[in-house]
């Protein structure tokens, strides 16, 4: 799901939820020696990248203007007190099988392949996709883990009211 454009119909979703920009991350290429070389650049005491043209720093702004995500916001301050079967049966309408969830994390390969939308799509199902779009993208590119295939749960309850969404940092 995030390795390829949303569809056309989720747009509106996407962007009234503030993360449509960060849509567009995906088919990347990584250069592990530029990675490597700015890996020997950087200086943890002074928290730069020493170039010959002299220090650099990348801010919590610049990262925002490049993934196009507010930062501007409510801070984001979600309690883990829910059962992820209600929550994903509340605001994607699926029942999960017990396979793809693991604690409070749920398989971000379920949300790819189960959650897809076509022309005869209600609005109702463009809505629980683009949940899982945004839940995926937020696991696979915004905030991923160690797993590499799993997503934390917490992120869907902001998710409820896409407006809302957009205010949060």
């Amino acid at each position: 799901m995030t390795n390829e454009e949303p569809h056309q119909r989720m747009v509106i979703y996407l962007s009234q939820s503030g993360l449509y920009g960060a849509t567009f991350l995906h088919g990347f290429k990584v250069l592990p020696t530029l990675i490597s070389t700015l890996i020997e650049r950087w200086r943890t005491e002074a928290h730069t990248f020493h170039l010959p043209c002299g220090e650099v720093t990348i801010t919590l702004e610049d990262v925002a203007y490049q993934l196009g995500v507010p930062i501007n916001g409510i801070p984001l301050m979600l309690r883990n007190t829910y059962k992820v079967n209600i929550l994903i049966s509340n605001l994607l309408e699926n029942e999960t099988p017990t396979d793809v969830i693991d604690g409070l994390r749920v398989r971000m390969t379920w949300l790819e392949s189960e959650f897809r939308v076509d022309e005869q799509s209600t609005e109702q199902e463009v809505i629980y996709v683009a949940r899982a779009y945004l839940l995926s993208l937020i696991g696979g590119i915004l905030l991923p883990d160690k797993s590499g295939n799993l997503v934390h749960t917490q992120y869907l309850s902001i998710m409820e009211d896409f407006a809302v969404c957009r205010q949060y940092s």
